[in-house]
């Protein structure tokens, strides 16, 4: 290919009839590998009633490099979304019905007694994620002595 182009088939053609050429390809290909945005959910208890919906009670990273903007108001709630809770004495959490990531439970470091109970906010209401985790033990001896799901509430994996 010289200044001016390249010759294909008995046909000039100029570099910047190549380029546009190539430039939806190459686009289109950038625009296929974008992937989603994971975030992940630690419960701080932080709101005024204990639930699920309550983004006060939920806090994260904002994984996204700076200009882009993280919405501190929101709570797990997308299918790329992970919600973890680490638990030291007992709570109960009010469900509300969504699909996410990764459930994950357990005791906070240190804890010597954890106890969560999920409980619907109406009458059934389902978290629904790709995985759920337990970390640490589900036994008296261990950190972690609890664990129900109860008044219409369900957990469930898909």
């Amino acid at each position: 290919m010289d200044a001016r182009g390249k010759t294909i088939g008995g046909r000039r053609i100029s570099r910047m009839k190549m380029v546009l050429a190539v430039l939806p390809l190459a686009l289109g290909l950038v625009t296929a590998t974008a992937v989603a945005t994971v975030y992940t959910y630690l419960w701080d208890g932080g709101g005024s009633t204990d639930d699920w919906d309550v983004w006060q009670n939920w806090d994260f990273d904002c994984p996204l490099p700076p200009p882009q903007q993280c919405n501190y108001t929101s709570y797990p709630d997308d299918t790329e979304d992970n919600a973890i809770f680490l638990i030291n004495g007992s709570l109960t959490v009010q469900l509300t019905t969504e699909s996410i990531r990764t459930l994950q439970v357990g005791a906070a470091s240190g804890a010597t007694n954890a106890s969560l109970t999920f409980e619907s906010q109406d009458s059934a209401n389902t978290v629904t994620c790709t995985q759920f985790k337990v970390k640490g033990p589900l036994h008296e001896n261990g950190n972690f002595t609890e664990f129900k799901v109860r008044d219409g509430a369900k957990i469930q994996t898909n």
